[in-house]
């Protein structure tokens, strides 16, 4: 994963604690699946911690199928999950690469609200992505408009999907980070927990 992630995550610990108990997630893992939490981490190898607030059985990497990632041109095995393999309390990470660009699925016990307050990111407008509610934004720090995310509020808290252009010369020619982060959000939502 990059630095990147590193920072966001660490922003959100600092910044917003709303959600930094595990009720919510624990709720949400009972009422949308069978398996607990820990049963669904040891079926799929991720590191288990029943201090981690996020006790949602989903993770992206394993939860939104290959056959969608290919049919939106991203390679299924380029997969990384969250910090080597190793989550972050409170969030679940999935990034997967394109053509120039990167694709990520985050998933986290924060909530909208805490993402409108956070002054790490601007840019905010309210979509509809596949009839349901969005959010569109932009981290502050991103002097060149590489990066571009859409939000939705999903057990436990919100997910959002996040594209970041590297190579601006094998991005698809007439995209922009947040055409492109629209299209695959509506690509992937389906996929997604619902409230």
């Amino acid at each position: 994963m990059r630095r990147g992630i590193w920072v966001i995550v660490a922003v959100f610990a600092l910044t917003a604690t709303s959600c930094t108990t595990g009720d919510r997630g624990q709720v949400a893992a009972e009422s949308l699946a069978s398996l607990d939490a820990k049963e669904y981490s040891e079926r799929h190898g991720i590191p288990y911690y029943e201090t981690d607030p996020y006790q949602l059985p989903y993770h992206p990497c394993h939860e939104i199928p290959d056959h969608v990632l290919t049919k939106a041109g991203i390679d299924p095995a380029s997969a990384e999950a969250d910090f080597a393999g190793h989550p972050r309390a409170g969030w679940r990470i999935c990034e997967w690469s394109g053509t120039g660009y990167t694709l990520a699925a985050w998933l986290s016990v924060y909530e909208i609200s805490d993402l409108l307050q956070n002054e790490q990111f601007h840019q905010f407008r309210d979509v509809v992505v596949n009839g349901r509610d969005a959010v569109e934004f932009r981290p502050v720090n991103d002097e060149d408009g590489a990066r571009c995310k859409v939000a939705y509020s999903t057990p436990p808290g919100m997910a959002w999907i996040e594209v970041s252009i590297l190579r601006e010369e094998t991005f698809p020619t007439g995209d922009t980070p947040c055409t492109s982060a629209i299209a695959h959000s509506a690509e992937l939502e389906p996929y997604l927990p619902r409230p």
